[in-house]
């Protein structure tokens, strides 16, 4: 081992990272249901401090609050008043039916603008 330089340490490491990659990839489960649990319709802050304003974004669940988005679908603008909310309708549809959840503020959005 000490030729390839390699300690043994070292080497066991790769080879337990070779097996649990090796392992997941065996695994069988349906990628495209495990993706249409995950997506969450929800707000991520994009304004200044002291002034927000957020997007209405469709994105990973398990990703930080400004984390990568899926598709932007709208904006909320709380400091106007009244609040101003741009959704576009036809692709929050889409995304509620590909298994999109909408979180608790995005969902109130909706029903206010009747979408769904």
């Amino acid at each position: 081992m000490r030729r390839l330089g390699l300690d043994l340490r070292a080497f066991t490491r790769l080879e337990a990272r070779k097996s649990a990659v090796h392992e997941s990839s065996l695994s069988g489960y349906n990628k495209a249901k495990e993706v249409s649990q995950v997506l969450a319709i929800r707000l991520a802050r994009i304004g200044k401090k002291k002034k927000p304003f957020y997007r209405v974004v469709v994105m990973d669940k398990r990703k930080p609050r400004n984390g990568r988005t899926v598709e932007i679908v709208g904006t909320y603008d709380p400091l106007k008043n009244p609040a101003e909310v741009k959704i576009n309708a036809e692709r929050v549809k889409y995304w509620l039916g590909c298994g999109a959840q909408p979180s608790d503020t995005v969902r109130s959005f909706l029903r206010h603008q009747k979408i769904a």
